[in-house]
């Protein structure tokens, strides 16, 4: 079900899952299994803002991390996806123009993993923390702790790709959470005290 490919002439490796591309560091799966063995109740939805080809989307759909979640997840391009799970429901829409929609599913009863892999995810990160409930995670891809360590660490080794950083997850009310586990996938990991 997963393929190993290169991602273009970068030296990084992506996968695809069940032949949809994700543009994911090879072995991603792991963290996320490693996150549904340490929360203390599972999710019951999985939010994803950024599906592009959906490979990550399908690949969590059949983790541990979705035992009992419903995901949603968002694109504006709606040509590349291909669902291969009934627990998925896509979104043609864009985040920003949704907000309250959003931000409802976010408030309903039980945790929310809110996954920031769009094409702001800065502004996507900013935008939605503020509606997650005590427990609740949110995560960015694209992501080294800082520029420094992008360039010494990650560029050419890890991931080639820096859109998100420490600084921009400073938010009051997120703590550090399994950072240690998804730092060396590219995702930058936050839970709601």
């Amino acid at each position: 079900m997963i393929e190993i490919m290169e991602h273009g002439n970068s030296g990084i490796k992506i996968f695809s899952y069940k032949g949809q591309k994700a543009l994911q560091v090879v072995g991603v799966e792991n963290g996320f299994t490693k996150l549904a063995k340490n929360i203390e109740t599972p999710f019951a939805r999985i939010i994803e803002i950024g599906t592009d080809y959906g490979g990550l989307t399908n690949l969590l759909a059949d983790n541990e991390i979705a035992e009992v979640a419903e995901i949603h997840t968002f694109d504006i391009l709606a040509n590349r996806f291909v669902c291969h799970n009934d627990k998925i429901t896509f979104h043609h829409k864009d985040v920003f123009k949704h907000e309250e929609e959003i931000a409802d599913m976010i408030s309903k009863d039980g945790r929310t993993l809110l996954l920031c892999d769009g094409g702001h995810k800065q502004r996507e990160f900013e935008v939605f923390h503020k509606y997650l409930k005590s427990g609740d995670v949110i995560m960015a891809h694209d992501y080294a702790p800082n520029d420094q360590e992008f360039v010494n660490n990650f560029k050419h080794k890890i991931w080639s790709w820096h859109e998100f950083r420490d600084d921009y997850a400073d938010f009051e009310g997120l703590e550090f959470y399994m950072q240690d586990v998804f730092k060396k996938y590219a995702w930058c990991i936050r839970r709601k005290k």
